[in-house]
């Protein structure tokens, strides 16, 4: 891995980087090969926990405990959050204000950070999904919550 690379893992959570150095001490990574591979095993919030979890550290039991430990350590996840409530994402339909259930787009230029942030506003029913050049239709068409985030 690329140092460029191993710093924006770190830049974006110290959870992130200790995902990033598990994988690569068992001969793997967090490449977009990788991350496909757990999109389609249906790996998001859980799995992610499980893997950077640390020693004596208490197992996540509700979905906001979830999302409260991906986002710990994480200057961007909280400013994600932040971002959600104050452009009313989570809020009830409202058809004449809006005529849709309002969207956020959120940018993020390395893949496993990408995944981190949809795993974890999807760890709050918020449905989020990743778009790229090299997803089908059908996988950007997915959706599995009631609510929609976008994320790039």
């Amino acid at each position: 891995m690329g140092p460029l690379r191993s710093l924006a893992l770190a830049n974006f959570s110290t959870k992130m980087a200790r995902l990033d150095a598990t994988m690569e001490s068992s001969n793997g990574n967090t490449h977009v090969a990788t991350l496909q591979k757990w999109r389609e095993a249906g790996k998001e919030a859980e799995f992610l926990v499980e893997m950077t979890r640390g020693a004596g550290e208490v197992k996540p039991r509700t979905a906001l405990e979830v999302a409260q430990f991906l986002a710990k350590g994480s200057p961007t996840m909280s400013s994600i959050c932040r971002e959600i409530l104050a452009a009313r994402i989570i809020d009830t339909l409202d058809p004449e204000k809006y005529k849709q259930h309002q969207k956020l787009i959120i940018g993020e230029a390395t893949p496993a950070n990408a995944y981190w942030i949809m795993a974890t506003i999807r760890a709050l029913q918020i449905d989020a999904r990743i778009l790229h050049a090299g997803l089908s239709n059908k996988a950007k068409a997915e959706s599995t919550c009631t609510r929609c985030v976008t994320e790039l």
